[in-house]
């Protein structure tokens, strides 16, 4: 009689009870650990942002608190120079480079940083919103070229050996006279509406002397003395003044060479001996002047209109840091006949 054998259990078959509960608990184990694992780096994640933007925060309200008091130290500054030319005129009634205003001052130390500022003679250079002169023409008021301050602007034009000086000088006169027709070689709307970027000729003063760029034939470049290409207006700026007055006189005691030379009818020997009698004695008239440039038996070869030996506008160059932050503050002051100060306008930079 055949005996009768079970088949043998499968590796595959249903396991014992005891097997099964023990996959389930590994399984969710294994679950667990990686649920743990997922949690702890959100965790970590979400603990490294916020503290990045802790810092970020941080970081920013002391900028935002260094910038707010780097400001009121800039604008301090203004209150300084204010003081500095009221005593000056207290002290002269000429103003030279000697003066306490023309001195550089060195960095002061502040809290968290430093500051330095300096005062620069806006009459030392030519006014462009001083080119036309107000003429009656039947019977109402019409804007015309001067004709001697155009002729001095056509001069720092060749002294600096930029191209072209009667059409820059005719596109300066288009761009603040109040029509739109064209003066000789200049431009007026109808040009800079053809511009890739279109607008209008402003036909007004202008306000600052970056506006220079706008116009144009002042948007290019000109070699310098070393031979390197330099930006028109950066080279222009030294010289040229956008200040509101009408009819402002030249101070000869702190004019540079070039504005000196731009007056008329000398040469460059000429311009040179007199800045080297005024860095001995400081011109008390214009007369001295003239007669340092070696016109002194004839004055009338010499035009004086327009030209002194005192100033009312300066320009604050001026710097403040703290910590990262930096603020460059540039203020046009003017001084009264009393020696009363007033801000004309401020701009202020950031780096």
């Amino acid at each position: 009689m055949k005996e009768m054998h079970s088949p043998p259990t499968s590796l595959n078959s249903k396991q014992h009870p005891a097997l099964t509960q023990q996959h389930k608990r590994a399984k969710q184990k294994g679950v667990a650990l990686i649920t743990a694992l997922v949690i702890t780096a959100i965790a970590v994640t979400l603990a490294a942002t916020l503290a990045y933007r802790q810092q970020v925060s941080i970081r920013l309200s002391g900028n935002l608190a260094a910038l707010e008091q780097a400001y009121q130290y800039a604008t301090g500054m203004e209150d300084w120079a204010g003081v500095i030319l009221r005593n000056d005129l207290q002290d002269n009634n000429i103003d030279t480079l000697d003066d306490d205003w023309a001195t550089l001052i060195p960095p002061i130390p502040i809290p968290g940083g430093h500051m330095n500022g300096q005062l620069f003679d806006l009459q030392a250079r030519l006014n462009l919103n001083d080119m036309l002169e107000t003429v009656p023409v039947n019977g109402q008021n019409r804007q015309q070229p001067e004709a001697l301050q155009v002729e001095r602007l056509k001069n720092l034009f060749t002294q600096l050996k930029l191209e072209e000086p009667d059409r820059l000088v005719d596109n300066v006169i288009d761009w603040i006279d109040d029509d739109e027709k064209e003066h000789n070689f200049g431009a007026e709307s109808s040009y800079y509406r053809l511009l890739e970027q279109p607008y209008l000729a402003a036909n007004s003063s202008l306000v600052s002397a970056s506006e220079l760029g706008l116009i144009k034939g002042f948007n290019g470049t000109v070699t310098n003395d070393k031979g390197k290409e330099e930006k028109i207006l950066k080279k222009l700026k030294p010289f040229l003044s956008t200040l509101p007055a009408k009819k402002l006189a030249v101070n000869v005691n702190t004019a540079p060479f070039e504005v000196l030379y731009a007056l008329g009818n000398v040469d460059e020997k000429q311009v040179n001996d007199a800045i080297t009698d005024r860095k001995e004695k400081p011109f008390p008239n214009v007369q001295d002047f003239v007669r340092s440039l070696g016109f002194a038996n004839e004055p009338s070869k010499f035009p004086t209109d327009r030209l002194g030996v005192s100033s009312s506008y300066f320009l604050l160059q001026g710097m403040v840091q703290i910590g990262k932050v930096r603020v460059f503050i540039n203020s046009v002051i003017h001084r009264d006949n009393t020696g009363r100060t007033r801000v004309i306008s401020r701009e202020f930079s950031e780096s």
